[in-house]
């Protein structure tokens, strides 16, 4: 035998000079997080300032990040992302906290991240950029979230608009009675109509209707609907019990779903398991808004959105892994 060299990447000897090394693991120690083996594997270092390493990590006895290239399927110090900072020998990104942000890789300390301005807020962790509040409401510097100009208003976050809370009105610049859309102006509450015996309030327009007469073809279209007065809607004919789709036997036979990303790509993967252990691994082309030093595995459900609605989607077969995101 002609002994193993700890070039492998990542790691140091442990046995003594001129031993033969017979296999890796008991003659090799992997070099642990936040430091990297350097490419002789004689010893490990402290990973870079403004880089993170995983275990097993390599590299050149002095990094320049310019001047090396990965080998592929290598672990290399990986420059720290947007939102994070990265202190020497750092094992993993330390994200910039709520109501700051960092817009530039390779941060070396919290100094990076700065407040929002102004007006902007953040209210997660570890973000490259600041969101604005909106024409309806305002924020002080370093705010996690927006504040309503508005009295009795919600802050959405979703598109900055301020909204009535449940149960409140407002009126517009004509003096017509809104109970929904954004404005600065204040929301006072409203007072229901007791409704008769016989009729139940719809949830969506507080309207008092009767049970009998009621038509959900407005909201289920042709297939029409049941109106149920203990959620206040119809529900729809053509609604379908998952049940019926997927019973127990196939249950117990559908993958499941997580999404994990690469430590060494920083690409996300999306992980489909079977039931007995087999997996099958597919790499997400044009994937944005994922924090790359996220590396937790995350259960995943699959769902489909069209001009019909939504609706969620199971899958038997660990061979659909790959054709559902393209």
């Amino acid at each position: 035998s002609s002994g193993i060299n700890a070039e492998s990447g990542g790691w140091k000897a442990a046995a003594e000079s001129g031993t033969l090394r017979t296999d890796l693991k008991t003659f090799c120690t992997p070099c642990n997080a936040g430091l990297y083996g350097n490419l002789n594997g004689t010893r490990c270092l402290s990973c870079p300032k403004g880089h993170y390493c995983v275990e097993g990590t390599q590299g050149p006895d002095v990094w320049n990040s310019t001047t090396y290239t990965c080998p592929e399927g290598s672990k290399c110090p990986v420059p720290c992302p947007q939102g994070t900072y990265c202190p020497i020998e750092s094992p993993a990104p330390i994200p910039c906290p709520a109501g700051t942000y960092n817009d530039v890789k390779m941060g070396v300390g919290s100094d990076v991240c700065r407040n929002c301005s102004v007006n902007t807020y953040n209210m997660f962790t570890g973000q490259a950029k600041c969101k604005p509040c909106g024409s309806s409401a305002e924020s002080k510097e370093g705010a996690k979230v927006c504040t309503c100009v508005g009295a009795n208003r919600y802050f959405l976050m979703s598109d900055g608009s301020c909204r009535c809370k449940s149960g409140f009105i407002f009126y517009d610049e004509t003096d017509r009675k809104e109970s929904d859309g954004n404005s600065e102006f204040d929301c006072q509450r409203s007072v229901d109509v007791r409704c008769q015996a016989g009729q139940m309030r719809l949830s969506t327009s507080r309207e008092c209707v009767t049970i009998e007469d009621y038509d959900c073809m407005t909201e289920c279209g042709r297939d029409g609907g049941k109106l149920v007065p203990t959620i206040g809607r119809c529900i729809c004919n053509t609604l379908v019990d998952p049940t019926e789709v997927c019973d127990e036997n196939c249950l117990a036979k559908k993958p499941t779903f997580n999404l994990q990303v690469d430590q060494a790509t920083g690409k996300l993967n999306l992980v489909s398991t079977l039931p007995n252990g087999d997996t099958s691994t597919v790499t997400l082309p044009k994937v944005t808004g994922f924090k790359e030093y996220d590396t937790a595995s995350r259960r995943t459900q699959v769902v489909s959105f069209n001009d019909a609605g939504f609706q969620g989607k199971k899958y038997g077969d660990n061979r659909n892994c790959s054709i559902i995101f393209f």
